[in-house]
């Protein structure tokens, strides 16, 4: 014979642990200084939500909103940019983001990937100050995204079959008959 006891236990835990026990007061990263510029910076936060994984769904000067997904979740979050940085929730789907008592709650790996980010952000601006990129090597004349790249990247046997074929020559013109 069991207790009516325990099974009013057993059926608060399992209550518990469906209701959301496990999700926590959403926290968003605290505010950090931006590059010297806000292009600077942007470039940065591109750099590092690339780095850990995250894609860009919209941008806009000074924003970007940012998600990362896994199998039956994803987190959204608006990334705004200046002379500071500032991320913060913009939405959520299998996370059990919910209100209580008027304060967000979600589930724990929200802070920790968007503190992952933040940090990917801040080294990545480290990086960039410690290593500025030379005028020479401007963005300019980069083939546009898609495009194929050099034969040269490619395999040798692979280079061999997507050489171009060189054009013939055109014939010369032909010689007026002797008089």
């Amino acid at each position: 014979m069991t207790r009516p006891g325990r099974h009013a236990i057993a059926l608060v835990v399992l209550w518990a642990a469906v209701s959301g026990c496990a999700s926590v007061p959403l926290q968003n990263p605290p505010t950090v200084q931006g590059m010297a510029t806000p292009e600077l910076t942007r470039i940065a936060i591109l750099r590092a939500a690339s780095r850990e994984d995250w894609l860009v769904d919209q941008e806009a000067p000074g924003r970007i909103r940012a998600r990362v997904q896994g199998s039956g979740w994803f987190m959204s979050t608006d990334i705004e940019y200046g002379s500071d940085i500032t991320i913060h929730y913009a939405d959520s789907q299998g996370l059990g983001y919910q209100l209580r008592k008027g304060h967000p709650y979600i589930h724990g790996g929200y802070n920790s990937r968007c503190e992952d980010l933040l940090q990917a952000i801040e080294d990545e601006m480290k990086l960039m100050a410690r290593y500025p990129e030379p005028p020479s090597a401007a963005p300019e004349g980069l083939p546009p995204v898609g495009a194929m790249p050099p034969v040269e990247h490619f395999p040798p046997r692979l280079q061999k079959d997507l050489q171009l074929k060189a054009e013939p020559a055109p014939a010369p013109a032909p010689e007026p008959p002797p008089q």
